[in-house]
């Protein structure tokens, strides 16, 4: 059916996960955020992502994974060329300074967009920007 299933926003470990893949999904959303992290004796999704063959997509924007994070990620790959950079870029980009996003706002303050309670609430860059960084 051309349906693309990706895994994101999860607290899931490799245990979980790595049966979907079996069963398909095929990308993961995010990495690096939203997810479980790498921890000595579980990868959680973000080591299961990069340890498989599934495409992997990033936000670089400079706030959300830092560079040497991106870096080890993109050199772990048992796949060359399986990365996407993504911009996750919100109204702020070519808009307003602020913005309600489901009831809340979220506002740019120094080059990221963070809610009231100061976390991370999308990004401020463009398509352009994240390639030449």
């Amino acid at each position: 059916m051309g349906a693309v299933v990706s895994i994101g926003h999860t607290d899931a470990g490799a245990a979980q996960i790595k049966p979907v893949l079996e069963e398909g999904a095929n990308l993961f959303t995010h990495l690096f955020n939203g997810m479980s992290q790498m921890v000595n004796r579980e990868p959680g999704a973000v080591g299961t992502g990069i340890n498989s063959t599934a495409y992997c997509s990033l936000i670089v924007d400079g706030h959300h994974v830092a560079d040497d994070m991106l870096h080890l990620a993109m050199r772990a790959r048992p796949v060359k060329d399986h990365m996407i950079i993504i911009s996750d870029a919100m109204p702020t980009v070519g808009g307003p300074d602020n913005f309600d996003l489901y009831g809340h706002q979220v506002y740019l303050e120094d080059g990221k967009l963070i809610n009231k309670a100061g976390s991370l609430a999308g990004a401020h860059v463009t398509m352009f920007e994240s390639v030449a960084a």
